[in-house]
């Protein structure tokens, strides 16, 4: 019963971090214009690495061990006490270092310092305790509640350019004082340790250092294409990349929730060395993933220009052709997502996963240098799309050996081809009519009808899994 609540909290909190953005995105952007939204997204995505430092691999790490010795209270008391020692020598040494990259920056001195307290809240930050302990439900109502306030916050209280200060502030201040509010749930789980002999810090060292590594990676591969546009190009630019961007990590959550479902079976068929079942379970997984990204990332191409300017404001007129390239990163992310979550992570093969992200860095990093100064934020989008395309290209490498990449992608072709056929009525539509909310309705709705009318014609698979899965639920 309680990982089924656990279960119903993080879908409520997934759905309403998908749908929540769609509110803020179109109002932050027409009063703040695309210059201070690419200020935001370039001090932000700089601080990033600053918080990095101060969270290192303890997230994950913790929450595993509090996870061990949740029914022992001595015990997680103390692990509690020996975690925030290191997290707190981690912020001041972070803290420290952000002070001298402070004195070495020449711009937006003062909207660093208000994004610098995102670095304390990473400090202040104790969900892997109760993560930890299984109780989802302190950590997800805390983000809904802090979500909720952001939002009528920068209602109330962002009301023009002017007011980038401001904005910035809400954000931050929000997280600051959620990761506060958490403390006062400490009380009844943790129990003050008198004898500070009892506590141990060394033994943790080695396995935050060995994940921090992958998060490295990772966070290289996610930031810094903003980093390098901010360098080479103007703020413009990187406002027309941050909210292309948004969109995609949007979709991307609509994609990947869906097919968290299959993670807790495909862990117990590892425990039990059912590898039959595992590949059973990828191919079925990877089709799923294919079968809602690929018409997702043509249709979100085929409305990017009239959307773009309709739905960011007239400051965003140019964001079309940057939309356009990044929708095709979506099928590359949702591939990614889904070769870790079902095989390389519960088949302990971390080191593919870091690698492939690694090297995905390394191109990220040469293509925005050599694009970003005369394409600019269109340049930030072709490298974003290369570089996720070798992070997969790598992946399916290794596993060749386990999965047959031709029953992999047997329906991958026929996802396109359907969605190549919708996007001709959907950009019919758009051809004869001006954008509105009423046309995107229409263009959602077309488009859905002539995809599934397509996937039915060309005899899909996953119709059957579907069908089998109806049946099944009506005869219970």
């Amino acid at each position: 019963m309680k990982i089924i609540k656990n279960y119903i909290y993080n879908v409520l909190y997934q759905l309403l971090a998908v749908l929540l953005p769609f509110i803020t995105i179109p109002y932050v952007s027409r009063v703040l214009g695309a210059e201070n939204v690419g200020i935001n997204s370039l001090t932000n995505a700089n601080t990033q690495y600053f918080v990095l430092i101060a969270t290192m691999g303890i997230s994950v790490y913790a929450t595993r061990e509090i996870a061990y010795v949740k029914n022992d209270a001595n015990a997680r008391s103390a692990l509690f006490f020996e975690i925030m020692v290191i997290k707190l020598i981690l912020f001041v040494l972070s803290y420290g270092l952000f002070l001298i990259f402070l004195f070495l920056v020449h711009q937006y001195k003062q909207i660093y310092i208000i994004q610098s307290i995102s670095i304390v809240s990473a400090f202040f930050d104790i969900s892997w305790f109760f993560m930890g302990l299984q109780n989802f439900k302190v950590t997800v109502l805390r983000n809904l509640l802090v979500k909720i306030i952001s939002i009528i916050s920068i209602f109330i209280f962002v009301k023009s350019s002017n007011d980038i200060h401001v904005y910035i502030l809400i954000l931050v201040l929000s997280i600051f004082f959620g990761n506060i509010s958490i403390w006062s749930y400490l009380h009844s789980n943790v129990r003050f340790v008198k004898k500070h002999k009892m506590l141990s810090f060394k033994r943790h060292v080695k396995p935050i250092v060995v994940l921090f590594i992958p998060q490295v990676a990772i966070q290289v591969f996610t930031v810094v294409n903003k980093t390098v546009l901010g360098i080479y190009s103007t703020p413009v630019n990187l406002g027309l990349f941050e909210n292309s961007d948004k969109i995609i990590r949007i979709l991307m959550a609509v994609v990947t929730a869906s097919g968290m479902v299959l993670l807790p079976a495909v862990s117990n068929l590892y425990a039990n060395k059912d590898f039959n079942k595992v590949k059973e379970y990828m191919y079925k997984a990877f089709d799923y993933i294919s079968f809602l990204s690929i018409p997702l990332s043509v249709g979100l191409m085929v409305v990017a220009f009239p959307f773009g300017s309709w739905f960011f404001g007239q400051s965003f007129s140019n964001i079309g052709l940057v939309l356009a390239l990044l929708s095709s990163v979506l099928v590359f992310m949702a591939w990614n997502n889904t070769l870790s979550s079902q095989f390389l992570i519960p088949a302990k093969h971390e080191n593919w996963y870091t690698k492939s992200f690694i090297y995905g860095a390394i191109l990220n990093i040469a293509l925005n240098i050599l694009l970003d100064k005369k394409l600019g934020a269109v340049g930030a989008a072709i490298s974003a799309v290369m570089s996720e395309t070798i992070v997969v290209v790598y992946q399916l490498y290794k596993i060749k050996y386990f999965f047959e990449l031709k029953t992999m992608f047997k329906n991958v072709w026929k996802y396109y081809l359907a969605s190549m056929i919708m996007a001709v009525g959907v950009f019919f539509i758009n051809k004869v009519s001006e954008f509105n909310i009423f046309v995107l309705i229409l263009d959602l709705t077309t488009g859905i009808i002539i995809y599934l009318t397509c996937i039915i014609l060309l005899r899909v698979s996953i119709i059957g899994d579907f069908k089998h899965y109806i049946m099944g639920k009506l005869q219970k």
